[in-house]
């Protein structure tokens, strides 16, 4: 049974409602604003991706029918969305779970589309627990959303939160023309095939949702490459210097060359064929659910599968507590105002997108009649190390002190777990500087031709947890922080330096004598 929008006594309201006044930085388009309003199904709704999909829909003035595993008002994340402007008129809560057959039935009913966020997000699992706390949730997550999309005759269209970890593994993974991949059952999934491909009502319809384009895009993505692509990041980079690497093409990228998968760039025509259960599960994971969203998207003609590809993501979230302060955004800005990442920081590239510029092509990839197969979302990339000297520069004087080193690989692989709480296979993926992706359909067809700065997301990002108590401000009273586990990897390294000196030194006696 869902929950309305204008449940009393919610408690505390005050940060969702200051963050509110940010989520619309990406202004809204007139086709985002269709009349009359969609019934759009939001799943996930306590993630950080969702609230400001949620909050986005409500402002264009759509009815949103949105699904958390605990919809108790109690909670935190649940009375921010439920103080959202508009949430009283046009926001129903409803129970459901990923793993549980059926459960998303109630929610997805009469609604137009369906936006699928839901999806275990962790970078760091304990050995053997992958395909369990990873592979299942997200594959079988897609299997019950779109069993529940097959059951309601009035969905026309499926949006799935994919990731940029979909496309490949490192940075140098980039196969222009990659081999077709056809999802098959996994031993730890229980295949409900049988029900998603039973579809109501498949006839091909006259909806503007379904208008001009093909109803599902193939496993390998659209096939036109970029014309050009910028080995720069002036798009929408804000002229940054902390922006090295990450998005190509968009409105008013400079300069530039030709490629699209080649030349080291990728685009949606990629597949990661490199992740497994033991080498970046999360990517894995992410990559098998996408793939069997659109063989299940295949065996019908009723509705249409659009999937966006965001890069990791920051910026400020609706509400906070509960399982949003345990979230890898929110963890790795921890980690850097607790002072994790000084004197030395990893050099582990990031491909970023802001979540407005994520709510903003989720929200057009439901309503823009033309939207189509894959969307690559990445507004910038940096690297760990550069991250310390953006939030120092914004916040002069602050706790935040910019790294002064680069810690050493190898001691960054082996405390990763512990310092950073990220795999070894982590630290070897995405060490040295990030992948680019080319970000022309976004640009072309979703609108999406600058990003927000990623200056102006930390900035965001920082205030809006601090207010939530989440994060230690920059500028609080105490000086500077060096963690516990800062002083850790600081005592290790200076032992591993000493170490290596002594060592060599005793070898230089030996040759000697």
């Amino acid at each position: 049974m869902g929950i309305d929008g204008n449940t009393n006594g919610v408690g505390k309201v005050g940060p969702a409602a200051a963050t509110a006044r940010e989520l619309l930085r990406v202004p809204l388009l007139p086709e985002e604003q269709c009349r009359p309003a969609a019934t759009v199904c939001v799943t996930g709704a306590t993630g950080y991706v969702a609230g400001p999909i949620i909050a986005r829909l409500l402002a264009a003035g759509h009815r949103v029918r949105a699904t958390a595993r605990d919809t108790s008002p109690s909670q935190p994340a649940v009375a921010a969305l439920l103080a959202l402007p508009g949430a009283s008129e046009r926001l129903q809560l409803f129970a459901a779970d990923l793993l549980q057959l059926g459960s998303f039935d109630e929610a997805v009913a009469g609604c137009d589309v369906v936006i699928h966020t839901a999806s275990p997000f962790a970078l760091s699992v304990g050995r053997g627990q992958a395909r369990r706390l990873l592979l299942e949730p997200a594959v079988r997550g897609v299997e019950n959303v779109i069993g529940a999309v097959n059951r309601s005759p009035c969905v026309r269209r499926v949006v799935l939160t994919s990731s940029i970890a979909a496309t490949c593994a490192r940075a140098d993974d980039h196969h222009p023309r990659p081999r077709a991949h056809k999802a098959s059952p996994s031993a730890a999934t229980t295949a409900v095939a049988s029900e998603a491909g039973a579809a109501s009502g498949s006839s091909k319809s006259d909806d503007p949702l379904l208008r001009d384009t093909n109803i599902a895009a193939p496993p390998d993505g659209p096939t036109d490459a970029p014309s050009s692509v910028s080995t720069s990041l002036e798009a929408g980079s804000g002229g940054s210097g902390g922006s090295e690497s990450g998005a190509t093409a968009g409105g008013g990228a400079s300069g530039g060359h030709q490629g699209g998968g080649e030349d080291g760039v990728i685009d949606e025509r990629h597949w990661n064929n490199v992740a497994s259960e033991d080498f970046l599960p999360y990517s894995w994971s992410k990559t098998e659910a996408e793939r069997r969203a659109w063989e299940l998207a295949a065996q019908q003609d009723r509705w249409r599968l659009v999937s966006v590809l965001p890069g990791f993501v920051l910026g400020p979230c609706v509400g906070g507590g509960g399982g949003r302060s345990r979230s890898e955004s929110v963890m790795l800005l921890r980690r850097l105002c607790e002072g994790a990442m000084w004197p030395a920081a990893p050099n582990m590239g990031l491909a970023t997108a802001d979540v407005r510029d994520v709510a903003a092509a989720h929200c057009r990839a439901a309503l823009l009649p033309g939207a189509s197969g894959r969307y690559l979302v990445v507004g910038g990339g940096t690297r760990m190390w550069r991250l310390t000297a953006l939030v120092a520069a914004l916040y002069p004087g602050g706790a935040v002190r910019r790294s002064v080193a680069v810690a050493p690989r190898a001691l960054v692989a082996a405390l990763g777990p512990a310092v950073l709480h990220l795999g070894s296979d982590v630290v070897e993926a995405t060490w040295g500087p990030p992948p680019r992706f080319s970000t022309r359909r976004a640009a072309e067809e979703l609108g999406l031709r600058s990003w927000v700065p990623l200056e102006e997301s930390l900035r965001d990002m920082v205030e809006d947890l601090a207010s939530k108590g989440l994060v230690r401000h920059p500028l609080s009273r105490g000086g500077i922080v060096l963690g516990k586990q800062a002083a850790w990897l600081l005592a290790l390294g200076l032992v591993v330096l000493l170490a290596v000196v002594f060592g060599a030194a005793a070898a230089l006696r030996t040759l000697r004598g």
